[in-house]
């Protein structure tokens, strides 16, 4: 099987089994934001964003090491991951009970203490999972982790009607994390070739510590970035409130399936294909101008429907009360964009090992926080807040690509170019929707899919590595 064969078998694979989860996802959050409140949204939200953070600030990552790594097949060295993974998870289920009842007074709701309490179980599952659905990505075989991505998220919407009827209040969604999580968990070990075990590998332990170190680090600059916003908008200490955090945290949510989307899709892919071409210049060069060039193309259309048609899609999707982000999400979603550009190359580090630039491109990103905090101190409207993530996600897309031309010597203008590109559309799109703002919603549709056809256009006209690689992937099947 050629390159691009097994390439567009797992991409195709990748991006059904990514765009059902991600569809998933946005069913079980209309359903709950139409059964609860607003506020009680920014509650949820709250729990969701505390357990990422002692997800995010725990992670080492072994999982990349198990797909990077020449040995990475060895059943010693991934019984030693998930060993490793387990103590994590018993760790930060630890660490996060402790932390409830500050975190509760935090977001000014010490009576849901008990929720941020019994979200701490949740880690100690995740902990327990397999690891096989990773390690076999070595060999672009997804198909074990689209049961993984796909099964939980479609059990936890089935149930998630009833459950939000039943409970009416955050604790469905408190209930639903749980749902989603033993799902998962079990999911792995189903769809697992091996035999689940632990191995205490004193070598293994000090290899996995030293790869992913700095990706520990990163977790929690990541976190700073991705979350931190959240933390500032539910804050007793802001002029915000509780129910601006659910518009807000909703909001992101809606745009960031996109990213996510990609991200689940791209990193898997890209992943592999650069560690096997790292020694061989020029074909990773060539790899990497198409990635940065494809995910330009993705990135611009991604954020175009949210700046013409955001408010009203929140609308339709959520209830009326959404509408109200109309004024920022535009630029939410320019913020993923810009993320996503960042996947080649941190990936292409990633490779060869270097697991630094995603540690460096995190602290240039967290900048933005204190950008955020400064609006939120001259109480600023949550579109500054948006807007203050996108100029931190464009810091961070250039630090990563001059950290990649320092380690390899692959040139910035690699991915810079196709960024740019991104960034005119981005501004494109903010200035038709100041245009078509109030105008019915058919003109505001009409606008929207001319300017995605003209994104695909434009896009082909200025790569032409990526014209030939869609003519060839066009004539293969046709």
């Amino acid at each position: 099987m050629s390159l691009r064969t097994a390439v567009l078998k797992g991409a195709r694979v990748l991006v059904i089994g990514q765009a059902t989860a991600q569809g998933l996802v946005l069913i079980r959050h209309m359903i709950v934001a139409q059964n609860i409140s607003t506020a009680d949204v920014g509650i949820g939200i709250a729990l969701m964003s505390c357990l990422t953070l002692v997800e995010m600030m725990s992670s080492v990552r072994p999982d990349a090491l198990l797909i990077q790594a020449d040995d990475g097949d060895d059943p010693e060295l991934q019984a030693s991951v998930q060993t490793l993974e387990s103590l994590r998870g018993l760790i930060s289920g630890t660490v996060l009970f402790l932390l409830a009842s500050p975190l509760a007074f935090w977001f000014e709701k010490p009576e849901a203490a008990w929720a941020f309490q019994t979200i701490a179980i949740l880690p100690l599952l995740r902990g327990v999972g397999h690891l096989d659905p990773k390690r076999v990505q070595r060999q672009l075989n997804y198909t074990t982790d689209l049961w993984v991505a796909v099964v939980p998220q479609l059990l936890t919407a089935l149930v998630a009607w009833p459950v939000a009827r039943w409970l009416g209040d955050y604790s469905a969604v408190l209930l639903l994390m749980f749902v989603r999580a033993i799902a998962a968990t079990i999911t792995t070990h189903i769809v697992a070739t091996r035999k689940y075990r632990w191995s205490l590998n004193r070598e293994h332990f000090r290899r996995i510590v030293s790869f992913g170190w700095p990706l520990l680090l990163t977790g929690g600059l990541i976190y700073l970035v991705t979350q931190g916003d959240r933390f500032i908008i539910g804050s007793r200490y802001t002029h915000y409130s509780i129910a601006a955090l659910g518009l807000f945290g909703l909001a992101r949510n809606t745009t960031a399936a996109s990213r996510e989307l990609v991200a689940a899709t791209a990193n898997p892919i890209l992943l592999p294909l650069f560690s096997q071409t790292r020694n061989d210049p020029a074909r990773l060069e060539a790899l990497y101008t198409r990635s940065c060039q494809g995910l330009a193309v993705v990135a611009a259309g991604s954020c175009i429907p949210f700046f013409l048609m955001g408010g009203r899609l929140m609308g339709w999707i959520y209830g009326e009360e959404y509408h109200d982000s109309a004024n920022f999400i535009g630029w939410l979603a320019a913020a993923q964009a810009m993320n996503m550009l960042c996947n080649p190359p941190i990936r292409a580090s990633l490779a060869m090992a270097d697991t630094r630039n995603s540690l460096i491109t995190s602290l240039v990103r967290g900048t933005s926080l204190m950008a955020m905090i400064l609006v939120a101190v001259l109480e600023g409207s949550l579109a500054w807040m948006a807007i203050a993530g996108l100029a931190g996600e464009a810091a961070g897309f250039v630090a990563s690509s001059l950290r990649l031309h320092k380690t390899s010597g692959i040139k910035p203008g690699l991915s810079l170019r196709p960024a740019c590109f991104t960034l005119a559309w981005i501004f494109v799109g903010w200035a038709l929707s100041t245009q078509v703002y109030d105008t019915s919603s058919a003109t505001v549709i009409v606008t929207c899919l001319s300017s995605l056809l003209a994104v695909v256009i434009t896009g082909l006209l200025c790569f032409p590595l990526l014209r030939h690689e869609a003519s060839a992937t066009f004539a293969r099947f046709s």
